[in-house]
């Protein structure tokens, strides 16, 4: 599975193209606005696609020339995260 974010990461976060001095604000920034929040961070990225499933996010993305749209795939591997954490818990 391949997964994506936008053009940058920051593009996903923020919303727009920072330059090198501005990253680690906006990543710091990010951090503390999720803090160790997992539904928080989950959601943040629940909202960055519109697809169903993992092969839905990538159609849409393909088929999108909107590229200033802040979008991502991460939610599909969360919730792969999510469920193999669950299965070793199980055993």
């Amino acid at each position: 599975m391949l997964f994506y974010n936008a053009l940058n990461l920051e593009h996903v976060t923020e919303n727009r193209i920072l330059n090198d001095n501005e990253k680690e604000r906006a990543a710091v920034k990010f951090v503390d606005s999720i803090g160790d929040n997992i539904t928080r961070f989950q959601k943040f990225f629940d909202n960055k696609t519109d697809a169903n499933d993992y092969k839905e996010s990538w159609e849409l993305v393909i088929n999108d020339n909107d590229w200033t749209k802040s979008k991502s795939n991460i939610k599909f591997l969360i919730d792969e995260l999510l469920v193999s954490n669950e299965k070793k818990e199980e055993k």
